[in-house]
């Protein structure tokens, strides 16, 4: 993946319980359906993990979604994740 934002109520300082990702590639995007769709991973009292697509999709798409808005947030635990890669080919985050 190369974008990943969990939204948190900043009032609990905790995850609002959904999350974006972004996934390079439609196949692996595929195997994190099929491997947590409807599953229950959190113990049999929790709720259904629900993997559905976003209506925003892309990098450049969501980082002009969420990258603009979220630039005041100043605790960096509450951005998104970006990986940006440079033109090298070598890897570096930024959030």
């Amino acid at each position: 993946y190369d974008f990943c934002y969990l939204p948190c109520d900043f009032g609990a300082q905790e995850n609002q319980g959904i999350a974006f990702v972004n996934f390079s590639s439609s196949l692996r995007a595929l195997e994190l359906l099929q491997a947590w769709h409807r599953c229950r991973c959190f113990g049999a009292g929790t709720a259904a993990i629900s993997v559905a697509p976003a209506v925003v999709q892309g990098l450049e798409a969501n980082c002009r979604t969420f990258g603009a808005r979220l630039r005041r947030v100043r605790n960096p635990r509450f951005r998104p994740f970006f990986l940006c890669i440079p033109q090298d080919g070598s890897s570096a985050t930024s959030g």
